[in-house]
């Protein structure tokens, strides 16, 4: 009876055994499955990750592509407006150098308008000075004029010249004259023909603008005329 007891408790405890190795080799088996399929997805993800470290890197080459093209982008776009602003700069100079130009053509003007209307206030008063004169001594023009070979030409506006004859005795009809300006403040005396000394030209110039008498003046020059015929 306990033989057999024991040979069923073996018998029991037999297929317990396999039920156990079944159980152990089954949960292998899922193991080495699992494991195989953890390692299939480890692969397909290692490759997933490759692939886009890969595709980023390729993404960061050409960032730093795009980068360096919009840096060299960026120089070029500062150095042009470097080059506009100094352009600027350089009119604004030539602009205000125009205006002090203006500025200084303006103060010419002005000075020479002034310079104008003070020559041409002068000139009036010498032109009346020198009419005034002409009116008092024209009797004596006359007289000069009809008895001594006068003749009185204006040679320009401000140039008169005096011509004499009746002054060579071999030649009445010779010509000898002189020349005044009274454009001027002082009258300036000069050239002749025939050709006076200077010395002498220089006398005439002073002693007319110290008397201011036409008359005295012609009679000095009729007789410098004489003294050379």
């Amino acid at each position: 009876m306990a033989t057999q007891t024991s040979i069923e408790e073996f018998s029991v405890l037999q297929a317990e055994m396999k039920e156990f190795s079944a159980q152990i080799e089954r949960k292998l088996t899922e193991k080495r499955a699992q494991l195989i399929s953890e390692k299939q997805e480890h692969y397909i993800k290692v490759n997933e990750l490759r692939s886009e470290e890969a595709r980023l890197q390729n993404d960061i080459t050409n960032l730093e592509s795009k980068e360096s093209k919009t840096k060299e982008n960026l120089r070029g776009a500062l150095e042009g407006l470097r080059a506009q602003r100094d352009k600027v700069d350089e009119l604004i100079r030539k602009q205000e150098q125009l205006v002090d130009q203006r500025n200084e053509l303006q103060q010419l003007v002005s000075e020479l308008q002034k310079s104008i209307q003070e020559s041409t206030h002068e000139l009036e008063r010498s032109e009346k000075s020198l009419t005034t004169q002409i009116r008092r001594d024209y009797p004596e023009l006359l007289k000069f004029e009809q008895y001594l070979g006068l003749r009185i030409e204006a040679v320009s506006i401000d140039l008169i010249r005096f011509v004499f004859t009746n002054i060579d005795t071999n030649d009445f009809d010779r010509e000898f004259w002189i020349q005044v300006n009274v454009g001027s403040e002082t009258y300036k005396v000069g050239p002749s023909n025939p050709e006076v000394s200077p010395e002498q030209l220089t006398k005439l110039e002073t002693d007319f603008n110290a008397h201011k008498e036409l008359v005295r003046f012609l009679k000095a020059a009729r007789n410098l005329f004489k003294e050379m015929a």
